[in-house]
């Protein structure tokens, strides 16, 4: 269903993703979450993809680096919905991001002038920084 041409398909799969990522995050499929969520997705298959993985954020710590990874990216819209979704992120779980790394983000950002992607950034960093960062492992060595 992911991969089919029609995006009234791939919307359902994502939808179906997202349900599972609220209920079962642990049958998430995280691989096809990734292909869906793209900024050049159908709004439809990539809103509720996206919806998914910040969902699996807290569960599956790993997927922020996904949004990371994307602030990188060569398209202007890619780092703009991975800033946006930080954002998202930053303003309902903020414990869970880091504000040294969305400070050194945001300073590679500026170097690129891409203003949407900054204020996304700019608007989180004080979010997360008033709060106490969650600990994801709790019993580690």
């Amino acid at each position: 269903m992911g991969t089919h041409n029609n995006f009234s398909v791939r919307s359902s799969a994502a939808s179906i993703c997202m349900h599972f990522a609220n209920t079962f995050p642990d049958r998430a499929p995280v691989d096809l979450l990734i292909k869906l969520s793209v900024a050049n997705e159908d709004w439809y298959v990539q809103a509720p993809a996206n919806a998914a993985l910040k969902a699996l954020a807290q569960s599956t710590p790993g997927v922020l680096k996904i949004y990371y990874e994307r602030l990188e990216n060569e398209n202007a819209d890619e780092r703009a919905l991975a800033a946006y979704s930080i954002h998202s992120i930053a303003s309902v779980e903020p414990e869970l991001l880091d504000a040294g790394a969305l400070k050194s983000a945001l300073k590679r950002l500026s170097r690129k002038i891409d203003r949407e992607a900054i204020t996304y950034l700019e608007t989180a960093i004080p979010k997360v920084e008033k709060t106490k960062r969650k600990r994801f492992y709790r019993y580690g060595l």
